[in-house]
């Protein structure tokens, strides 16, 4: 197999290398961040309130991205990562005491939730974004792989620690170490931006104007009126970043239901013990991780140059409806959770190789509104989609175990596929910008 580092020049390698560091110091982050929150609800409260935290959780994470989206072109995007960063580390030094001083409280655990779920959202955001301005006009597909490798090294490193400390320590001081690596991952940030830049034709470029919060506020200036009209509230009118938007809430609507049934199958087998639950969820995410990881190496690149985007659109929808009929038949046995973690490993398919397409598919907007389309599809339409699948949880919840909400799940995944097929008909004719 050849090289794939071989066809890059070297300002791409370093890009790569810059946007790998910053991948995984957002990934560990959030992988601390997550497994603490998971753990110390579900070991507390169960399952039993985890659709209003959905619905809850969607709205804060839509105001948190209104809110980002507000501050980027006043900040800058270097500015405003790093603003965030810096919260993120403040907010993880304070949330332990919280959570050891009151132990049961609803309003703690639940912030410590919101805070991992807006970790998800504004990361993915900033990543998506990061990823296509410095390789935009490059065919990131090339090097999407590549560049997403180290959040999934961070998965598995951080999965695998969490499995052999959990046990030894209490869970909360996970978050001491996610305040560390905030932190830290200013450093591939800032080393992005401080010295020099690709320019369209992947030259270097001295100075820093490519994440420069005051060389974007002059470029938004000198813009012609056409252009900076183009804004978050006529993106909708797309008819590209519409399905872009339809094909993440499908998801989305699929993959919270697969999660809601797989925490709760979780919680019951492992008797809502909070060092079960955290050495397990550790070890479910080494696992997916590392998966992730050989696929992004070996499969990711090649499928996107060589299938194409349909394939990368298609592979995971086709594989969860596979793996959620497995799962619905194992239901109420001995193996029903060895099953539905079948399902939800699935996952390694969604980051290794879906979630790095639709990453891809932003690519033929123009700068402005590429930012606004990530921000929108990833910041509003998803949490729209968490929203409305609390929603749904909250109303079936009341009739229906878990398991027999899989039809629900089958219905969604073919609108999903419906829904990823026209999104590829209109990448197919949708001119590249320039």
């Amino acid at each position: 197999m050849s090289d794939p580092l071989a066809v890059l020049q070297p300002a791409e390698r370093r890009g790569i290398a810059l946007l790998f560091c910053y991948g995984f110091g957002n990934a560990a982050a959030y992988v601390l961040a997550r497994t603490v929150a998971d753990s110390a609800f579900l070991s507390r409260f169960g399952s039993d309130r985890l659709p209003e935290l959905y619905m809850l959780s969607a709205g804060v994470v839509a105001l948190s991205s209104v809110a980002y989206a507000r501050c980027l072109p006043k900040w800058g995007l270097r500015a405003t990562v790093v603003v965030t960063l810096m919260l993120f580390s403040l907010l993880s030094v304070a949330l332990p005491a919280f959570m050891q001083s009151f132990p049961g409280s609803l309003v703690v655990l639940a912030t410590s939730y919101l805070l991992a779920q807006i970790r998800g959202s504004l990361g993915t955001i900033q990543y998506a974004t990061l990823l296509n301005e410095v390789f935009h006009g490059r065919r990131p597909e090339r090097i999407v792989g590549l560049a997403g490798a180290g959040a999934t090294l961070a998965g598995i490193s951080m999965g695998i620690g969490i499995g052999v400390v959990s046990p030894n320590i209490p869970i909360s001081w996970l978050l001491y170490a996610a305040a560390a690596i905030d932190l830290l991952t200013m450093l591939p940030l800032l080393a992005l931006s401080a010295k020099r830049s690709l320019d369209a034709d992947g030259n270097l470029q001295s100075g820093n104007h490519a994440l420069d919060a005051n060389a974007e506020w002059e470029r938004r200036r000198s813009k012609p009126a056409a252009e900076s009209a183009t804004s978050i509230r006529i993106l909708p009118a797309s008819g590209y970043v519409r399905y872009i938007a339809l094909t993440v809430t499908f998801c989305i609507l699929a993959t919270t239901f697969v999660e809601y049934q797989w925490k709760v199958t979780a919680a019951e087998v492992l008797d809502r013990d909070s060092g079960q639950l955290a050495r397990y969820f550790g070890i479910f995410y080494a696992v997916v991780y590392l998966l992730t990881g050989m696929m992004q190496l070996l499969v990711t690149s090649s499928v996107l140059q060589k299938r194409g985007m349909l394939a990368g659109l298609l592979s995971y929808p086709m594989t969860l409806l596979a793996t959620t009929l497995l799962a619905w038949v194992g239901s109420g046995s001995k193996f029903a959770l060895p099953m539905i973690t079948l399902c939800k490993g699935t996952d390694c398919l969604r980051r290794g190789l879906h979630d790095p397409t639709v990453q891809v598919l932003y690519s033929p907007l123009e700068k402005g509104a590429r930012r606004k389309a990530i921000t929108l599809v990833a910041g509003i339409a998803k949490p729209f989609a968490e929203a409305i699948a609390g929603f749904l949880l909250v109303v079936l919840s009341k009739q229906f175990s878990p398991e027999q909400m899989s039809p629900f799940v089958f219905a969604t995944i073919l609108l999903w596929l419906a829904s990823s097929w026209r999104l590829w008909r209109w990448f197919r004719r949708t001119p590249k910008a320039a």
